[in-house]
């Protein structure tokens, strides 16, 4: 089931004709329409769910053009295909099924265009670039990310090895901190790609890399995203498995 969130009532116990319930406020429990599990649509490629206390965010990684950060909200139709991220698409994935017109469409609250290095480094684009820029890769798919518990703030990263931190202000939402990944390392030659995220019982967060963009059996390791810890420059660090680091957001 593409593109959706499910919501199910597994508090309820299970019998064998009913292995679980279904809420009374799923939006499409009254409609012939779709899958009465359904509680919302239109996601391309969602990234897993961050929770704080009373939201839902989604990272929804993009087909050619935008990354962006979804609330999750009942009932709500979040575009795809006739919108990617806030922008019209101008194609279609074969005929727009009934969901595609039901619900109100909702636009993120975050997005980025794919690739764009400017966004990415935090820097206007130079067109003679350093050795060290020249190791940096372009972006290409969000890899989502948690939010703090009040919700007022969500860390995300791209697969580029970018990580950055995105904060609710009153004309929106901002980006307030950005690292790389790679930057970290003195003696490394190549970029890090994000994997995956982790969070460890006291609210840790930990972001999976690794030196091939794609899938394989590389060096990988875990960084301790700690919001302001300064790794201290000239500190040798050799990245290998099993290897947790800390970076500082700048």
């Amino acid at each position: 089931m593409y593109g959706k969130v499910l919501r199910i009532d597994v508090s309820v116990p299970a019998t064998k004709e009913r292995p679980y319930f279904i809420p009374d406020d799923n939006p499409l429990l009254e409609r012939d329409i779709g899958l009465y599990e359904i509680y919302a649509w239109g996601l391309r490629n969602p990234w897993g769910l961050g929770f704080s206390e009373d939201q839902i965010f989604i990272s929804d990684a993009g087909h050619e053009k935008v990354e962006e950060v979804n609330l999750l909200k009942n009932g709500c139709n979040y575009g795809w295909n006739m919108k990617e991220g806030s922008d019209i698409t101008s194609w279609l994935h074969g005929k727009p099924t009934n969901l595609n017109s039901v619900g109100p469409l909702m636009d993120p609250i975050f997005e980025y265009k794919t690739g764009d290095e400017e966004f990415l480094t935090g820097k206007r684009v130079k067109q003679g670039k350093s050795e060290n820029e020249k190791k940096k890769k372009s972006g290409s798919v969000i890899i989502g990310g948690y939010p703090n518990k009040d919700g007022t703030n969500y860390t995300f990263a791209d697969i580029g090895g970018y990580i950055f931190e995105i904060g609710k202000s009153d004309d929106g939402w901002r980006v307030k901190k950005r690292a790389y990944i790679s930057d970290v390392f003195q003696k490394l030659d190549k970029p890090l790609f994000v994997k995956s995220w982790g969070q460890d019982a006291k609210g840790n967060l930990y972001v999976l890399a690794s030196e091939s963009m794609g899938p394989g059996v590389d060096v990988h390791l875990g960084v301790d995203v700690h919001l302001g810890v300064d790794v201290h420059p000239g500190v040798d660090v050799h990245p290998g498995p099993g290897k947790v680091i800390q970076i500082e957001f700048t």
